[in-house]
């Protein structure tokens, strides 16, 4: 998991889609002085020219994990995921470690499809490899929930750790 120092911003540069991010394009912030983070892994994406998804890249992460969930495809879920991903969920006790971990909980959630449900969502901001998410659940059974997802992203595309925070709205 990558941080960055509070009060420091670290703004994400704007280029092009999900590819490489050269030090040397002078759109792209200064790399920080030596030091600067406490370890070199801690240094946000765009200084280390890593990859950095584009809203449209987020976009359609989205849309395949809204497919994913309607269909309940092992396939469909294993494609969103790194092999290696963690899934991790407030209030419930969630955390599947692993893509096999991944779609076998996932699967064991297919009940709270019945009945119908839609969601909404929009992508708060992305800030190196990671994006923020707010959505907006309706289960026909189950009720109303607002959505934070926190996606962090592989160089693939896939998603490396999620964390979501379910919060049930009362109607």
């Amino acid at each position: 998991m990558r941080h960055r120092p509070l009060g420091r911003a670290s703004p994400r540069p704007r280029g092009p889609s999900w590819g490489r991010h050269p030090q040397e394009d002078t759109s792209c912030p200064p790399r920080p002085p030596d030091g600067f983070w406490a370890e070199e892994s801690a240094c946000p994406a765009a200084h280390r020219g890593d990859p950095l998804p584009a809203t449209a890249d987020v976009e359609q992460w989205i849309k395949q994990y809204e497919h994913a969930w309607r269909t309940n495809d092992p396939d469909d879920i294993q494609a969103l995921f790194t092999s290696g991903a963690e899934y991790h969920e407030w209030p419930y006790a969630t955390s599947w470690i692993g893509r096999k971990e991944i779609v076998e909980g996932w699967l064991g959630r297919e009940h709270m499809q019945t009945g119908g449900w839609t969601f909404d969502s929009s992508i708060l901001t992305i800030n190196g490899d990671t994006a923020a998410v707010e959505g907006t659940g309706v289960y026909q059974e189950y009720g109303t929930f607002a959505n934070l997802w926190i996606v962090t992203f592989a160089d693939d595309g896939r998603c490396a750790i999620f964390r979501m925070w379910n919060n049930e709205v009362e109607s």
